[in-house]
This record gives structure tokens, sequence and C-alpha cells, in this order.
């Protein structure tokens, strides 16, 4: 049985996934939530693969402290790099990195790409939701939603996630994987009767998973964020 470091195992989509992998795997998690902070703890374990999921999330927040979203997340990953470049390693990063200048956010993911040895595998997520996410999508099925932007936007459900985790952990891939659903849908069209407003500059005005290469590999995209919402 394969033993398996999942850093921000209680965040939103690291509680998620463990759930989803405890029966098949060994897991040991760290979390900065439980004091654990990754720019500093130690280190030194015994695992067969990584999940890095750790690190501080939020494109416009971002902007309100921008050192320490550089600081945090470059740093906590490079000492995840250094410590097990001969591991198989799945990070986390995500498609703001095609247009990394926006955001600090989107620039750290950027830097982390490019420091990433070369047995990881970067996972580029669309825009996550479902289980504890209280984003976008959780406020239009709770009616929250004041005004839309005129953007659009590719989304991908939690279980699909976790579908693209567990292949890549079986097989042998590389580099950069786009996590979606492979389809834009305009954000417009997910709710109704609420002001359209000009997308901010701090986001892409239009962002699509390119998952053919998660195909080849087995991947089928079971959530259709149109559907749901409706």
């Amino acid at each position: 049985m394969y033993k398996i470091l999942i850093t921000g195992h209680t965040g939103a989509i690291g509680s998620y996934l463990w759930d989803k992998l405890k029966n098949d795997y060994e897991l040991v998690g760290f979390s900065k939530s439980l004091g654990q902070d990754l720019t500093s703890i130690n280190l030194d374990i015994d695992t067969d693969i990584v999940i890095h999921l750790a690190g501080l999330n939020g494109i416009k927040q971002s902007w309100k402290n921008p050192f320490k979203y550089l600081y945090n997340n470059i740093y906590s990953s490079y000492r995840i790099f250094k410590k097990f470049h001969n591991k198989k390693i799945l990070y986390a990063s995500s498609l703001a990195v095609k247009e990394w200048w926006r955001s600090p956010y989107a620039f750290s993911k950027y830097v982390i790409e490019k420091i990433a040895p070369n047995n990881a595998v970067g996972m580029r997520f669309a825009n996550v939701y479902g289980g504890k996410i209280k984003k976008l999508i959780h406020k239009i099925k709770n009616n929250e939603v004041k005004y839309i932007t005129n953007q659009t936007r590719d989304f991908v459900h939690l279980n699909d996630i976790v579908q693209s985790i567990k292949i890549l952990i079986k097989n042998n891939c590389h580099n950069i994987v786009e996590v979606g659903s492979g389809k834009s849908v305009d954000l417009s069209s997910l709710v109704k009767n609420v002001e359209i407003k000009k997308g901010s500059f701090y986001e892409i005005k239009k962002s699509t998973a390119n998952i053919k290469r998660l195909i080849e590999m087995g991947y089928k995209p079971q959530h259709n964020i149109i559907k749901e919402i409706r």
C-alpha cells in the first residue's frame, strides 16, 4: 500500500480528497490550520507520494498582502520540492497561471511551476466547486448573488478533482496537466435577473481547461455545472 503525504489536508479540497483516499492508501497530512507551517516545519517523513495542496488562495485577496502570498506559496513549495525531489509529487496549480501577471496569487503559481522538479506534476485546477467550498456556485445555489461578471469560466467539481488525482497517482506523468470540465460557461447563463458587470483586471476574462492529457489516461468529467445549477 502506497503511503501518501497530503499537505493542506484539512482544507476544502484536501479534506475531501483525504476522505476519498483513506481506504486505499496510508495517509499522513500537514496543515497550517493545525499549526504545521510548511515554511518552517520539519519535513522528515517517509512517504511514497506527495500531494501538495497547501497554500494561500484567492486572486483579489492576494493584492491585499502580495508578499505574504509570494513567500508562503513559493517558499513552502520550494521546501516540498527540495525534500521530496526523488518522490512522485502532485502539486496544485491554477488556470490563472495562463495570465500570471494579473495577480500575486497567479504569479506565485507561475513561479512554483518553474521551480518544480522534473518528476512533479502540476495540476492546473479550473474553478473548483462542491463540498465545503463556498464561492460563486455555492452563492448561486443559495440565492446570494447580487451581480455577475461578463466572464466565462471552466468549473470542476471536487469529485472530478479526486478522479483526476487518482488517475495521476497510477500513471507515469510529468509536467503540467489541466484539470477541469474542458468547457467554459458564460457566468451570466448561471444566474438570471441580476446585474451584469465588467470583470476585474485581476481575473482572466475566459478560461478553459485543456483536458486532453487526462482524457487519454481515462479521465471523464462526471459533473455538468449548468445542469447542477438548474
